[in-house]
């Protein structure tokens, strides 16, 4: 009796210490998960914008949405191991399904609900379903690492990104010994493929000049990521995103750029089909396109957005044409930049080409013009204050 007694003893025991090593070991691997690096940079991937440049922002409630539901449409691709069968319908993901996908991106700090009807994934309202979309473009946005340092459960990521570019073997069967052509993230946004200055063009993302990129960390743009880890349940959640060390070169060349955008047809929301039958289209979003001017700039704006018309009403109407600077402006530099805390001036040197067809002798034959651009900061944001953009693009020779 004694020896059974002692046998269900030490039982008990095997079955207490087993199930203390269970759980010892489940909260260690628990932890081991949390201070894997691998992991934290999976999910890098999942929330860095290779289609929208991830914004700055200080609550993910306020991060530019384009962004934050991008990353739906990119975190699927990314898992297709996982969503295989739906990624290959055409509609394959319910409301629920993609909301619960934005809860595993960024956890209960993001109060917004994923709007039907968003870009990043196709929507089809008779069935209620989505289905994920495949952008085939030639540049995206990229990034090294520098060094990540943990407290606690966050994380706080210091990065550089670039902008990869394949526009120069885009389209091409043959491989070209230079496929990537890496950019500044800046002036590429400004200047694109033709006016913006590679910083390294290799044949493979291997290339050691690729590889050791944060060699010149002065050339590109810095970003601090704070992430959470949540343990219960193993999940990371982006908190914030801090532009560190922006050059003013840089912060110029981002409003320019918002600003050259207020001046593109596609930009403008009006009935497009309503241009072939009326003089007159109402401008749905001309509050938004205006919104990043000064009181100051605004009237520049109106002079030079020579399609609007402006009625008494405060109604904003376009009317049939094309605006073409873009076609001949070949790259945007800044010169004489003068900076304070709240204000940042500087001549704008636009290149431009006398003629926007590539056959033609004009073509190659480029002229400059200066003007000046200023901006100042209001409550944290940066708005145009100074500028000239449509108002004189011609030629001086030919004037």
């Amino acid at each position: 009796m004694k020896k059974s007694l002692k046998i269900l003893i030490l039982i008990i025991i095997i079955v207490i210490l087993s199930v203390c090593l269970y759980f010892a070991y489940k909260q260690l691997n628990k932890s081991q998960k949390a201070q894997n690096y691998e992991d934290l940079e999976l999910y890098l991937l999942d929330i860095y914008g290779r289609t929208f440049l991830i914004p700055e922002f200080d609550d993910i409630n306020d991060a530019d949405e384009n962004w934050l539901w991008e990353n739906v449409n990119q975190y699927v691709w990314n898992h297709d191991d996982e969503f295989h069968e739906q990624n290959n319908q055409e509609y394959g993901y319910t409301y629920d399904e993609v909301s619960k996908i934005v809860k595993t991106l960024y956890g209960d700090n993001l109060k917004k609900q994923f709007p039907k009807g968003a870009v990043s994934m196709r929507y089809n309202n008779y069935r209620d379903l989505y289905g994920p979309t495949s952008f085939d473009t030639p540049f995206y946005y990229n990034y090294q690492i520098d060094k990540i340092e943990k407290s606690g459960n966050t994380y706080t990521v210091s990065l550089y990104d670039y902008v990869i570019s394949l526009y120069f073997s885009y389209g091409d069967d043959e491989t070209d010994e230079n496929d990537f052509t890496v950019f500044n993230t800046y002036d590429y946004i400004l200047n694109g493929d033709e006016g913006a200055t590679p910083l390294v063009s290799v044949a493979s993302l291997k290339d050691k000049n690729f590889v050791n990129l944060l060699n010149e960390k002065e050339k590109l743009s810095h970003k601090i990521l704070t992430i959470e880890y949540d343990e219960q349940t193993n999940l990371y959640h982006i908190v914030s995103c801090k532009y560190e060390g922006t050059k003013p070169e840089e912060i110029l060349s981002n409003v320019y750029s918002d600003m050259k955008e207020t001046f593109e047809i596609y930009a403008i929301n009006y009935d497009r089909d309503d241009i072939y039958t009326q003089d007159e289209v109402l401008v749905e979003n001309f509050d938004e396109l205006s919104s990043i001017y000064t009181e100051n700039a605004l009237e520049t704006y109106k002079n030079e957005m020579d399609l609007f018309v402006y009625k008494d009403n405060g109604e904003v109407y376009i009317t049939a044409g094309d605006i073409n600077i873009a076609n001949y402006l070949v790259k945007t530099e800044f010169k004489d930049i003068e900076e304070s805390d709240d204000k940042i001036s500087a001549t704008a040197v636009r290149t431009f080409r006398e003629d926007w067809y590539e056959e033609s002798e004009g073509y190659n034959k480029i002229y400059q013009i200066e003007n000046k651009f200023t901006i100042v900061k209001k409550d944290g944001k940066w708005y145009v204050d100074e500028f000239s953009y449509n108002g004189d693009y011609s030629n001086p020779e030919n004037s």
